[in-house]
């Protein structure tokens, strides 16, 4: 893989490597704690409230992408921002006990028994109790507020690019339990698993680096933290250790594959973790290990599969302001054309580099020939020879045109031949 740091591991199979990693993993958090930057985000982070198993639920299906979810009146006093207009509530159930009178039967203090009268009937004396309910109330997810900037610890995203990146995108993808896509996410997160709708999607437009990682964030939820809404886990983890296992096992099998996401994962774990001593950390190596060696295994079986059944590609892409470009591998390297934007060909050649991915290979062609399209889109390749054949039967002239030419040219030359032709005498030069 390019771009990346690879950790130097001694571990003689797939579970002692694994274990090293883990270990780095911990040591590192350990060290981001003790920065000050950690100690601002944990003062800002105290102030959101840590919601119950059926809340969380209630907010996973009204709004699947929520990171920070506080009431209206905790955003604007305490946070210094506000419900941007027109934003719609998240409803969740909130504590709403009330207390009321009600006749009991006394009980004796000193023997915890009833006390009884002289008709040995239990003596009744009112007691005020508490009654535990609820009520409806509204919060808002970070996304739907704006105003101060919240702390963050680590960078915001990844960057860079990954060699293979299309076939390890793909291998990865086949292990995910439920369907992924690609979406422009409003609230800003990188991605997210739906546990009522049974999906992952990933932000569109990020890097590579940034959307494997986030793709096996994810698929580490769906495979660890899914749950049956009409029949929930007795003891189900809560978010803040779900979070922590989820990017632990990304960081893990990133780490495997010589991705290095140290940068984004540790304060993205020290974010959920809620002290110093890493509870949900400790407490959940064994579930982290576990997952990312199942994660790693099917990882290598897939590549494996593509490896050997992959077929040639073909592809090709609309270049903004550009044209066209059309793509397709052959067993020497990738045979390429290029059309102006009426798919009229200006170009073309093979660049011998098999090792690049597609789409290495198409920023390899627009940087070799010197084009800066400001959008590269693909497009399905039965509409782009669609296109091509029809701005081809463009260019060339239809049946009557042609008809109609021959005429001329047969017309033209009777007339040639019927025609008298003067010649000047001929003259004696003395």
């Amino acid at each position: 893989m390019s771009d990346t740091i690879r950790i130097d591991l001694t571990g003689k199979n797939s579970t002692e490597r694994i274990k090293e990693i883990t270990d780095k993993l911990e040591t590192g958090l350990k060290n981001l704690f003790d920065s000050d930057q950690y100690r601002n985000y944990l003062n800002t982070m105290a102030k959101f409230h840590n919601y119950s198993f059926n809340n969380t639920l209630l907010i996973a299906m009204q709004k699947p992408d929520a990171s920070l979810v506080a009431g209206f009146h905790k955003w604007k006093n305490e946070l210094g921002r506000t419900v941007k207009k027109g934003e719609k509530a998240i409803k969740i159930l909130a504590p709403a006990p009330y207390k009321k009178k009600v006749m009991m039967t006394k009980i004796d203090p000193s023997t915890h028994q009833p006390v009884y009268d002289k008709n040995g009937d239990p003596v009744k004396e009112e007691k005020e109790i508490t009654v535990q309910a609820f009520k409806i109330a509204s919060v808002f997810d970070v996304s739907q507020t704006e105003g101060r900037d919240i702390p963050t610890i680590g960078v915001h995203e990844l960057t860079g690019s990954v060699e293979q990146y299309s076939v390890f995108f793909d291998a990865i993808k086949k292990t995910s339990p439920v369907p992924v896509e690609f979406e422009n996410i409003r609230s800003g997160a990188r991605g997210y698993y739906h546990q009522v709708e049974k999906r992952i999607a990933i932000q569109f437009g990020m890097s590579e680096m940034q959307n494997l990682k986030t793709l096996i964030h994810e698929i580490a939820h769906a495979r660890l933290h899914a749950i049956d809404k009409d029949n929930p886990p007795e003891n189900s983890p809560d978010r803040y250790t779900k979070e922590v296992q989820a990017e632990s096992v990304a960081y893990t099998v990133c780490q495997h594959y010589g991705l290095d996401t140290s940068d984004y994962s540790f304060g993205y774990i020290a974010g959920w973790s809620e002290g110093k001593d890493l509870p949900e950390l400790k407490a959940s190596l064994e579930t982290i290990r576990t997952a990312s060696h199942e994660l790693i295994t099917d990882i290598d079986r897939e590549l494996a599969d593509l490896q050997k059944d992959r077929l040639m590609e073909e592809v090709a892409f609309r270049l903004e302001g550009v044209g066209y470009l059309h793509i397709q591998e052959t067993d020497n390297g990738y045979d390429y054309t290029l059309y102006d934007p009426k798919l009229h060909h200006k170009d073309g050649g093979l660049l011998d580099e098999l090792e690049l991915s597609i789409q290495e290979a198409c920023k390899a062609i627009l940087e070799y020939h010197f084009l800066e399209p400001s959008k590269i889109d693909p497009i399905p390749l039965q509409a782009f020879t669609q296109l091509r054949d029809a701005a081809e039967q463009e260019k060339e002239p239809s049946i009557q045109s042609k008809l109609q030419a021959a005429k001329e040219k047969i017309t033209a030359l009777s007339l040639s031949a019927s025609t008298p032709v003067n010649r000047t005498p001929e003259r004696n030069c003395l």
